[in-house]
């Protein structure tokens, strides 16, 4: 029995990386090659790529009448996106109001399982396109019902080249991840209980609204050419921030990785431009690595996007590096305003979200030493459902660390990244007796009382040392 941790770091999966970048590039050729023959402008083309970008890695499941319903909802879906567009452009102020509705709309939807929750992360993705693709030049004068056409073919073109990127992206050394375990609704085990409050979905979207509200004020008051670089940023650093911490950690990652990707296009253009098709392999393979490196660290992935946004810039014979210094700007302002919201609207401490996971975890390695390891199906969904909960866990674990090293002077010795250090030492245990088995729970129960206690004066103990505790009691703990 193999009784050592499971490794839970980002993994480099290029093959999944080649097929996302793929997909972009054969959505973007063959919607750029309707574009010609149309007469259009490379918007629709550019949109095309930007979708498939988004939806490769959760698309491709499922049988093939939900395959169907998903495409006609991305057409669906892209059409109203394109009359949102339309609206910017009658006027911005309506047009602002829609969009911050449709955010909103986005996140709530999380709060339902199957169709609805899909529709929800369908809807952000090609509202967020809008915000980088340009809109029609003063030279393109398609017909309205070619240009609706055109947007609809690059959403289900889009999809289709997303799908079957999907299926050699799941196909890479790194293998599927297991299914996670349902979010629980009920506090932490052994915790006091609790006056009723939002779904988290709820208090997340309406984080969201205020953030994208504010971008867009922020944006109209500063950069009244260029607000859509504040209401990208708040977009960003708002969704999925899974609390105050993980906010304002992925707004200074978001913003290192813009001064990086400034430096970089800086750089680029002293040196060489690339135009033509160099300049379409440079974009593509500078996605390609940053798509590589996002599960490495957030910032390289926004370096790579700001670089290839100031390369599209350039591509539309905008004064694109010029206009670098004002990005930096926007994305600060955008930055700001989604931490306020995340730390004023509903907020949502990053401790009380690893308390939740940690529970969680704690829950589904009891359930893995209750039962013995019979070597049956059984075992390895438990065993899997843990691994998961880890993940999970994980998933929280950089903001608490980050915040960990900038107060490692003050911190005290029950800081939340102590707590995950020793989650993540546990361990699948190979256990000898009954007596064993009960020393295991037994402690397992004390870490799930502590979690319950943590901030009670009357508390009988620390998170962190009943975990410290519970990984003494495992075989060939310390």
């Amino acid at each position: 029995m193999n009784t050592a941790p499971v490794s839970r770091r980002a993994r480099l999966r290029p093959i999944a990386a080649l097929a996302t970048v793929l997909a972009a590039a054969v959505s973007f050729c063959v919607e750029y090659a309707l574009c010609v023959y149309t007469g259009s402008g490379p918007q629709p083309a550019i949109l095309a790529a930007i979708l498939a970008l988004g939806m490769t890695r959760c698309a491709g499941r499922g049988r093939a009448t939900d395959a169907l319903l998903a495409a006609l909802n991305v057409a669906v879906v892209a059409l109203a996106v394109a009359l949102v567009a339309y609206l910017f452009h009658l006027n911005r102020y309506l047009g602002a109001v829609v969009f911050t509705g449709g955010m909103f709309l986005s996140v709530w939807l999380r709060n339902f399982a199957g169709r609805l929750r899909a529709l929800g992360a369908l809807i952000a993705l090609p509202l967020v396109a809008i915000l980088i693709v340009p809109g029609p030049g003063p030279g393109d004068h398609t017909n309205l019902i070619v240009r609706i056409g055109l947007v609809a073919c690059a959403g289900l073109l889009a999809y289709a080249c997303s799908t079957l990127a999907s299926r050699f992206a799941r196909d890479d050394d790194t293998p599927a991840a297991p299914p996670r375990p349902a979010r629980a609704t009920t506090p932490a085990t052994g915790a006091a209980p609790q006056k009723a409050r939002l779904p988290i979905a709820t208090r997340m979207a309406a984080q969201m609204g205020v953030a994208v509200a504010l971008a867009f004020a922020a944006g109209f008051a500063l950069f009244p050419d260029h607000w859509g670089w504040s209401v990208l940023t708040a977009f960003i650093v708002c969704s999925g921030a899974l609390g105050r911490g993980d906010a304002v950690y992925k707004a200074v990652l978001r913003l290192i990785g813009a001064v990086g990707g400034t430096a970089l296009a800086t750089f680029a253009a002293a040196l060489w431009l690339p135009s033509g098709p160099l300049e379409a392999l440079a974009i593509f393979g500078v996605l390609f690595v940053g798509l590589l490196l996002r599960d490495a660290n957030y910032a390289y992935w926004a370096a790579c996007t700001t670089l290839v946004l100031a390369l599209l810039a350039h591509a539309s014979d905008i004064a694109g590096f010029g206009l670098l210094g004002m990005r930096l700007a926007a994305i600060f302002a955008g930055a700001v305003c989604a931490v306020i919201a995340t730390w004023v609207v509903f907020p949502i401490r990053t401790e009380d979200v690893v308390r939740r996971r940690l529970a969680d975890a704690l829950k589904a390695f009891d359930d893995l030493v209750v039962h013995p390891d019979h070597g049956d199906a059984e075992h390895e969904r438990r065993r899997a459902a843990f691994e998961a909960a880890l993940e999970s866990l994980d998933g929280v674990a950089p903001p608490v660390i980050w915040h960990h090293r900038i107060v490692r002077w003050s911190a005290t010795p029950n800081h939340p990244a102590g707590w995950i250090r020793h989650a993540r030492r546990l361990h699948v245990p190979h256990i000898a007796d009954e007596a064993q088995r009960g020393a295991i729970r037994r402690a397992i129960g004390r870490s799930r009382k502590a979690i319950g206690e943590h901030g009670k004066q009357d508390a009988t103990i620390t998170i962190g040392d009943a975990l410290a505790a519970l990984h003494e009691t495992l075989p060939g703990g310390e």
